[in-house]
């Protein structure tokens, strides 16, 4: 089913108040929220933009794949279960504030969906991705597909909450979408979109099954004061190298 036409603003659209100085700008105000993304499309991207942390001859890179996407590939040398590939920052941007919005959103895969283990999401600027001692992020721990979780961590104390396996499908080479929300609450939300909660088609819901827009879990953790870093983290898991892709990673806070 195609598209439907494009809805047409011949002014343009503002996200700002009538008084404000952008008021009669005709795009969205770009400041409105700040906000970090990354759909890894030119080529020096990663290196120049990023701050790569990897185990022996780990590489994190550019590949060639429809969408532009970073191929994280852990050491082949003499690999071991602790071997990282993961991507910071140079520098930390982001603190939870009460009563700002705050969003996390991330497409990857895994070649293989059991062995390794992932931290995605934020954490402190760190060359040990998974010793983490404030952030909020999905966990995978190595030797399962069915023990994703999203952890809240402050001052190295873990609030985890499970995602239910009934609500995700970790397939071998398989993209999956992984986000989370922080409301003016403090509510965090979780949601896992194995059919892929982003773009026309999934969201249409014109497929055979129509997608779970819905969260899958919720809780109100105690949230970390710490300023955090939008990180990429993937861990061997076992005596040999294996890889996952990233499509795009996005964090985004309210101003």
């Amino acid at each position: 089913m195609p598209s439907p036409v494009p809805v047409r603003y011949p002014s343009g659209v503002t996200t700002e108040y009538p008084w404000g100085p952008l008021a009669n700008y005709g795009l969205p105000n770009p400041f409105f929220y700040h906000v970090d993304a990354d759909d890894f499309d030119w080529s020096a991207n990663v290196s120049a933009a990023w701050t790569k942390t990897t185990s022996g001859n780990g590489t994190v890179a550019q590949t060639a794949v429809d969408g532009g996407v970073a191929l994280f590939t852990t050491n082949s040398s003499t690999p071991s279960a602790s071997d990282v590939a993961s991507i910071q920052r140079a520098a930390a941007g982001f603190t939870f504030t009460a009563g700002k919005k705050h969003f996390f959103l991330i497409r990857m895969l895994l070649a293989d969906v059991v062995n390794p283990a992932f931290n995605v999401g934020l954490v402190q600027t760190t060359a040990t991705p998974f010793t983490v001692a404030d952030g909020l992020y999905f966990n995978k721990a190595t030797g399962s597909s069915t023990n994703l979780q999203l952890v809240s961590t402050v001052s190295s104390a873990n609030t985890t909450v499970a995602i239910p396996t009934n609500e995700y499908l970790l397939t071998n080479a398989t993209f999956v979408d992984l986000c989370w929300s922080i409301d003016r609450n403090g509510v965090v939300y979780g949601s896992v979109g194995q059919q892929l909660l982003v773009g026309y088609q999934a969201q249409s819901g014109t497929g055979a099954t129509t997608p779970d827009r819905c969260p899958d879990v919720s809780f109100t953790p105690t949230l970390t004061s710490a300023t955090l870093n939008l990180t990429v983290a993937i861990q061997s898991g076992t005596a040999s190298s294996k890889t996952a892709q990233v499509d795009f990673v996005l964090c985004a806070k309210e101003r």
